[in-house]
């Protein structure tokens, strides 16, 4: 059964940096082989990087922005690669994930499963209004959030991860950019809520197809990022952790006070330490310094520096 597990990588050092440990944690923790990773490289990506993740045997695809204004569309170039057609299952990914366990015992099944939003984003009073916008006949069958409980609407799921069927996925490339083009329309009804545009639109994709998401549990995307009270009741062995920029400035994942996320934190924060010396993991520490600023040379001086300590301490 062929399973790809596909992301976007951006220009920005962030998105570079970001996808390293992606593939990282789901080569080292989450089980899978090279081949079954694509990454679509937007264009102006670093032709390094690019040629580091081939050279793991990663499929690189280099497509076309999306959207200048909206760059998080961008994922919908994902919908145009025949790798991920011919693939009876495709797992689409936001690049800030860090895998801890395999999860291919729940890509399974006809329907798009994906987990609900944390909080309400938009909540459901506004989804009615979207949906008599929409021409929809029925309203929005409610759902509490994963976190705080408020309502919002069941298919209003995080789209840091969707698991979608081949039958799914066929008919995304006609419908979702559609929606998206109507949700970008709708800023009197969604306000501030306009720029959770891929995820909204996605939802009503599911609508018209008269798809009920199978809704994925909070450990298959943990979000580290959020100060949300009552926090400590969702203690749980994540599978998937969705760290958003919760990092230190090594590139470390940040604990967030949670025993049992914390040691998976600790855990894929010891698979970095361990594979310090691998191409990947140091190009990943060189993005970790572009994207806090540190210009190329100065960070290059400070690793002869740390080299030069590390031999005299040696000796």
């Amino acid at each position: 059964m062929p399973i790809k597990y596909s992301c976007v990588m951006d220009t920005p050092a962030r998105f570079q940096h970001q996808t390293l440990l992606w593939a990282l944690t789901l080569l080292r923790r989450g089980g899978q082989s090279p081949g079954n990773l694509v990454v679509h490289a937007v264009e102006g990506a670093s032709q390094r990087q690019i040629g580091l993740l081939r050279d793991l045997g990663i499929q690189v695809d280099v497509v076309r922005r999306y959207s200048a204004v909206h760059p998080f569309l961008n994922k919908l170039r994902q919908l145009e690669s025949e790798t991920l057609h011919a693939a009876d299952y495709v797992v689409l990914c936001d690049t800030d994930l860090a895998f801890c366990a395999p999860i291919d015992a729940w890509v399974t099944g006809e329907r798009a499963r994906i987990k609900i939003v944390d909080v309400a984003n938009p909540p459901l009073a506004i989804w009615k209004t979207l949906f008599e916008a929409a021409g929809f006949s029925v309203p929005p069958r409610p759902a509490p959030t994963s976190l705080d409980g408020k309502e919002t609407y069941a298919n209003n799921c995080n789209g840091g991860l969707y698991i979608l069927p081949r039958s799914v996925f066929a008919a995304l490339p006609a419908a979702w950019p559609r929606w998206v083009e109507w949700v970008l329309r709708q800023g009197s009804i969604l306000g501030r809520f306009r720029t959770h545009v891929s995820q909204i639109s996605f939802a009503l994709v599911m609508e018209e197809m008269g798809i009920a998401v199978d809704l994925l549990p909070l450990a298959l995307n943990f979000p580290t990022n959020l100060p949300v009270p009552g926090l400590a009741d969702h203690d749980v062995d994540p599978a998937v952790i969705h760290y958003h920029a919760n990092l230190d400035s090594a590139g470390r994942l940040n604990p967030i006070g949670l025993p049992k996320v914390d040691s998976a934190i600790a855990a894929t924060n010891s698979l970095m330490e361990d594979q310090a010396a691998s191409a990947l993991m140091k190009d990943y520490r060189r993005r970790i310094d572009q994207a806090n600023g540190m210009p190329e040379r100065a960070r290059m001086q400070l690793s002869r520096v740390v080299r030069k300590l590390r031999k005299t301490a040696r000796v």
